[in-house]
Order: structure tokens, then C-alpha cells, then sequence
């Protein structure tokens, strides 16, 4: 936790709406429409996407790849318990995509890590704050949400956000398979029930 509100003392909540849509609006700004067609591009033309978060990012990338799953297979949350980075991207490459989140409090080796999956040749999407930016040369898109508070802790809302716009537009970009995907799960569910 940086900076803030005292302990104990009530919350502005203005200062924290005012806050959380500036954040809001210079993340939409900095993705802009020529990012978001790429990335959508990446994310239905890849063989598979390979969601990464770690530490602060794990919840954002959990929360991706649930959303990707609604239009299609191949989207995986990496690494999985009792795997490695390496482990899970020895069979990719250009084929295939890494939405890679990386906000403050990394851990040691992330830019290793970076490298690491843009030498495999696999299309990398980097998604983080604006400490983050010097790992942009590994990635072919480089999308900054900021995470600026009023209180002590980070606000990911901007990020919670560009998920949103993320999973609909590659949704959209699939209309048909999704609808039918999704007419799958209502089948399930109703035979669960």
C-alpha cells in the first residue's frame, strides 16, 4: 500500500470517483481503436491464448480467461499448480498469444520471463501500470492501466474495465461460435438444475 487516506478516517468518496474515472479514461485513451484491433486479432486468430498473472495480476488473468472461455477452447491460465512458465510455453509459438499482466510488485525474473516467451516466437500482450512500461519491448501490444488511489491500495477497476472491452470485442469477432458455445452451456446447466 502507497500514499492514501488515515486509518480510520471516512472515505472520500468523490475523491475516489473522480480518481477511478481518470484512470478509467487515460487507459481507453491509451488502448485507442488501432490496439484494441490488434489484440482482438491476437485473441481469435491464435491457436491458443495463454493468460499470465502473477501476484497482483493472477485475479485480473483469472477473470480473462473465464470471460475468453464464453466464445472458444484454448484458453488457458498459466501457469497451472505445479507447473512452470517454461513448462507451459515449450509447445508455443507464433502460432499462438500470451496476455501477460504485470502490474507493480512482480516478482524477480519477470522481464526474463518476458523474454523468455517473445523468444519462442509466441505474440505477446502486455497488460500492467506504468512501471511495466520497460517490458514493452517484449510485447507486440503494450496497453498501460493505470492503478492510481485516493486510499493506500491500488485500484484495478481501469483493468477490470479493459477486460471487459478485451473479451466482448473477441466475442463479437466470433458471433456464431459464441452464441452456439454458449447455447452448449445453457443445455448443461439446465440438465444440472
Amino acid at each position: 500500500p502507497v500514499g492514501g487516506a488515515t486509518p480510520g478516517a471516512s472515505a472520500d468518496l468523490s475523491a475516489h470517483l473522480v480518481r477511478e474515472v481518470e484512470n478509467l479514461r487515460r487507459c481507453l485513451d491509451a488502448l485507442g481503436p488501432e490496439r484494441l484491433e490488434q489484440v482482438t486479432s491476437l485473441l481469435v486468430r491464435s491457436r491458443t491464448v495463454s493468460v499470465v498473472g502473477l501476484r497482483n495480476g493472477y485475479a485480473l488473468a483469472l477473470h480473462l480467461r473465464e470471460q475468453l472461455t464464453q466464445g472458444g477452447d484454448g484458453v488457458l491460465l498459466v501457469p497451472q499448480p505445479g507447473q512452470t512458465i517454461a513448462e507451459e510455453f515449450a509447445e508455443r509459438d507464433a502460432r499462438d498469444v500470451a496476455v501477460v499482466f504485470g502490474f507493480r510488485r512482480r516478482p524477480a525474473g519477470f522481464g526474463r520471463m518476458l523474454a523468455g516467451i517473445a523468444a519462442r516466437g509466441v505474440h505477446v500482450v502486455l497488460i500492467g501500470d506504468l512501471s511495466a512500461r520497460r517490458y514493452a519491448e517484449f510485447a507486440d501490444v503494450w496497453v498501460e492501466c493505470p492503478i492510481d488511489s485516493v486510499s493506500p491500495l491500488d485500484s484495478y477497476a481501469s483493468a477490470m474495465s479493459l477486460i471487459n472491452v478485451l473479451a466482448a470485442n473477441a466475442l463479437a469477432a466470433r458471433t456464431r461460435e459464441t452464441r452456439t458455445r454458449i447455447a452448449g452451456f445453457d443445455i448443461v446447466e439446465v440438465t444440472l438444475s
